[in-house]
């Protein structure tokens, strides 16, 4: 006698709502611990942004632990994968090192919060910063500062150390660059979980004017890294990466400058965040843009076999110029906010960014 399951086990209304729920709730929990915002009870007593810490602190001591009791799946999470046999420092790329990367997007997460809680709070009381809103836009700017020097000093090793220092042919010549060094491949991993980390900080900060510029802006630059690292294009992401670092110091420095009341010292900064953003986020980047769109026809031909590991493919050409020309258009863009400061110092004002909002703790916040 057949019997007839009475189970059905399609999705019903109620549990879409709670997989709905459950979703939204691991987003919350993401975004929230980039900033602190679930408040502890009071008898507790934790820092303020303690939440920020135990979150991605358990997961990493658990990861270490892990790696300790020599679990091979933690090591993954800690280590360079993929090392080119008979070779010392070589690796290749390969589906593991999303382990590596979601590590680091965890990571960043603590780094940002105990650098901002136990560093550069104590400098913010220091320098007086009394608003909070002041205090925080403060402490956001300075581990950015921080996270752009380490990141440029080590891409502009990377780029120096290589053939491709004054010679944008080398982005080509001998593709595909399976093999990269063991420091390459990790600052590239690092970048790419910072870049996709910055998805939550974003969601997590007080939204800006131009909120939509900086999403749009984040999905391309996380798309131009990912993608050129799966297809072997690493050597002008590296440049990229870079050049659009050397003006974000400057720019995050300018930033805490002006909050410590160092104003004219920020607008000498300013200054120089101009000139070096003219340069290199336009006329290096229009210049590698034209290296993907004209000089790479001179040394490749289309052969497009990805199984293979060659992604010499016409539509990733259109691809990458295509987001690269996306970045540019929102240069241009923030460009033209930074002529308009000018403007406004020429005419006797101070150098300050039009997006941040207004930090008085006695009128309503709101985006200029």
């Amino acid at each position: 006698m057949e019997v007839k399951s009475t189970v059905d086990y399609r999705a019903t209304p109620s549990k879409k709502m709670a997989l709905k729920s459950t979703l939204h709730l691991w987003w919350n929990i993401l975004v929230e611990h980039q900033i602190g915002n679930i408040p502890y009870p009071s008898l507790y007593k934790q820092p303020a942004n303690w939440d920020s810490l135990e979150f991605p602190l358990i997961i990493i001591l658990s990861i270490i632990t892990g790696d300790i009791l020599r679990i091979p799946l933690a090591a993954k999470f800690l280590r360079i994968q993929y090392r080119v046999p008979g070779e010392e420092s070589l690796y290749v790329n390969g589906v593991d090192d999303a382990y590596f990367v979601a590590f680091w997007i965890v990571a960043f997460t603590f780094l940002r919060a105990s650098i901002m809680e136990y560093v550069l709070k104590p400098i913010a009381k220091i320098g007086a910063i009394r608003s909070r809103g002041a205090q925080q836009r403060f402490l956001e700017q300075s581990w950015l500062f921080l996270y752009y020097t380490v990141s440029w000093s080590i891409g502009f090793y990377i780029i120096y150390s290589g053939p491709y220092w004054t010679n944008t042919a080398h982005f080509w010549i001998q593709y595909p660059h399976k093999a990269i060094p063991h420091l390459s491949k990790w600052y590239y991993l690092v970048q790419t979980g910072f870049w996709l980390q910055q998805f939550f900080v974003l969601h997590a900060e007080k939204k800006r004017s131009d909120y939509p510029q900086m999403l749009i802006h984040h999905i391309a630059t996380s798309l131009l890294v990912s993608g050129s690292y799966i297809t072997y294009f690493t050597r002008i992401g590296t440049s990229v990466l870079c050049i659009m670092d050397s003006a974000d110091i400057l720019l995050a420095l300018a930033k805490c400058l002006r909050y410590l009341k160092f104003q004219k010292l920020c607008d000498c900064v300013f200054g120089s965040f101009v000139l070096v953003w003219a340069y290199t986020r336009h006329y290096l980047g229009f210049k590698i843009m034209w290296s993907m769109w004209i000089e790479a026809d001179m040394y490749l031909q289309v052969d497009c076999r990805p199984y293979q590991g060659i992604f010499l493919c016409r539509e990733l050409q259109y691809l990458f110029v295509g987001l690269f020309a996306v970045l540019q258009v929102l240069m241009i863009f923030w460009f033209i906010q930074i002529l308009k400061i000018i403007w406004r110092v020429l005419s006797g004002s101070n150098a300050e960014d039009t997006r941040s909002d207004s930090e008085s703790e006695n009128v309503k916040s709101k985006e200029t």
